[in-house]
């Protein structure tokens, strides 16, 4: 069994994934200031802003417009996916929308929104907003992680991970215990994830995942909805890619918590691949994963990777 030894320039314990020892064309650039990725951030947030002024014009036709179908929810620890645009805008319609209109609302506002992962064709964003009634005061907030991506030339919300509203006070408390424990366990998740990875071992990978899982490989989304499509692409599609390259093992150069709360945690990590002599193959690769407690296990519920 191959751990990784080499020292850490983040902040956790070694840890490391790899979905081939490659440079891929939507990896994130690392020019200090690429045209293509500030219009793609640019386009991201405004995406963001649409569905918020459509929801406060209480527009479910807007609110499903902003998506890119299949379109995946994530919260409490569920993972739905909506097929198409009229689902998800029925859904808002028939129930969102009348149950908002009766509570004290008035509108919705960003408190923050801010990128933390980039690239020409996908942006990860995470941000906070709140429920403002009519006296002007916030009485319901929540924090999020949203992935946007450009499809078919047009820029749209591919995935919306939320927790449950709750009040300003309480959503600022971020260093209660049940968080520490919450973002422990999805670390621990990641350490039996590379200790699997690197021993190319499917069955394990496999079982560190909820069901249904989405994989978002640059902006084409794989999904597993059983353990066995997750062996099968493994060993079909990305083991079998490793026999052609010059990948011997991956580890974890930088893993950073982005939003946590008491069920779901958001870590966005970068990985560095190394070859059979000891040096860095390719770029290796960035990305967010969703990891959540499902039935008092923590596992991966997905991941979005450039």
């Amino acid at each position: 069994m191959y751990i990784p030894t080499k020292p850490l320039i983040g902040v956790f314990t070694c840890l490391a994934f790899i979905q081939g020892c490659s440079d891929s064309s939507d990896s994130p650039q690392k020019e200090l200031i690429d045209p293509a990725i500030a219009f793609a951030e640019s386009a991201a947030i405004e995406v963001n802003k649409r569905q918020q002024e459509a929801w406060n014009n209480l527009d479910a036709e807007g609110e499903a417009a902003v998506n890119h179908y299949p379109f995946i929810r994530i919260s409490g620890g569920s993972l739905i996916v909506f097929e198409a645009y009229e689902t998800y805008r029925n859904i808002v319609e028939a129930i969102s929308l009348p149950n908002l209109v009766t509570t004290e609302w008035d509108h919705t506002a960003w408190d923050e929104l801010e990128v933390f992962q980039s690239s020409p064709t996908k942006v990860h964003l995470s941000g906070r907003f709140s429920r403002i009634n009519k006296d002007g005061e916030k009485y319901l907030s929540t924090e999020t992680v949203r992935i946007v991506i450009k499809d078919q030339d047009q820029w749209g919300i591919k995935v919306r991970s939320t927790y449950p509203l709750t009040t300003p006070d309480e959503i600022n408390d971020t260093g209660s215990d049940e968080i520490t424990v919450a973002e422990s366990a999805a670390m621990e998740v990641l350490q039996k994830y590379i200790l699997a990875w690197n021993n190319r071992d499917s069955t394990t990978l496999s079982e560190l995942h909820h069901y249904p899982s989405i994989l978002l490989q640059g902006i084409n989304l794989h999904r597993f909805n059983t353990p066995e499509d997750y062996v099968s692409y493994q060993e079909n599609e990305v083991f079998h890619g490793l026999d052609y390259a010059e990948w011997d093992h991956s580890y974890m150069n930088e893993v950073e918590v982005i939003k946590s709360g008491i069920d779901t945690v958001h870590l966005a990590v970068e990985c560095e691949d190394i070859n059979v002599i000891g040096e860095s193959c390719g770029s290796g690769e960035k990305g967010i994963w969703i990891i959540t407690e499902v039935g008092n296990e923590w596992r991966i519920h997905a991941r979005s990777l450039f």
